[in-house]
């Protein structure tokens, strides 16, 4: 072998580079494709496309029907009661210690997430808040489910569900906190009925 310019020359005359490739940071020599993990999200197809299409047809129902409930109700101006309306009782934890429950507001919530109030759902209470936008999010995939037959596919091993549980728990409990600290700063806590 012959080396002229940087190049390794051998007897049949091809030539190769005397220096062998550097690798990168992570360890891949340029030549490799760069690993990408698929989305966590995707939308795939199915085998049945008619029996996805039902399922999101009944998920999309069962979404019209909460927005719709929440654009008939008025919202209590108290940030919560507004269950009320529709028969329900009032919150027995309420009536006890004069504070919410940490399911308190979330009715009003959706109801202020509707009609676009959306500082005044968050003051209400935030994971109901959260809970309205989700159900526009669900019903709007459940649409395209319907249109194009295809599911919604999620990579549950890149989930971790530990984390995924710790975190609602905390959203939820950390939203029941927040109603409360606004309920103390604003007066609005203890409720006296």
């Amino acid at each position: 072998m012959v080396e002229t310019r940087g190049q390794m020359q051998d007897s049949t005359g091809a030539t190769s580079d005397s220096h062998p490739r550097q690798a990168d940071a992570d360890g891949r020599s340029g030549d490799e494709p760069e690993y990408r993990p698929p989305p966590l999200i995707q939308l795939a197809s199915c085998d049945r496309p008619m029996r996805a299409r039902i399922i999101a047809l009944a998920v999309l129902a069962v979404c019209a029907v909460l927005l719709s409930l929440a654009v008939y109700l008025d919202p209590d101006r108290r940030g919560l009661g507004t269950h009320e309306q529709l028969g329900f009782g009032t919150c027995g934890f309420v009536t006890l210690t004069g504070f919410p429950c940490p399911t308190c507001g979330m009715t009003t919530a959706f109801c202020h997430t509707v009609r676009g109030q959306w500082w005044r759902a968050i003051l209400a209470q935030p994971m109901g808040f959260l809970m309205a936008l989700a159900t526009g999010v669900l019903a709007a995939g459940a649409g395209v489910v319907i249109v194009r037959g295809k599911t919604w596919r999620i990579d549950w091993w890149r989930v971790n569900l530990l984390r995924l549980v710790i975190g609602l728990f905390v959203l939820f409990f950390g939203s029941w906190a927040f109603k409360m600290i606004v309920g103390l700063l604003d007066g609005s806590l203890p409720a006296r009925r």
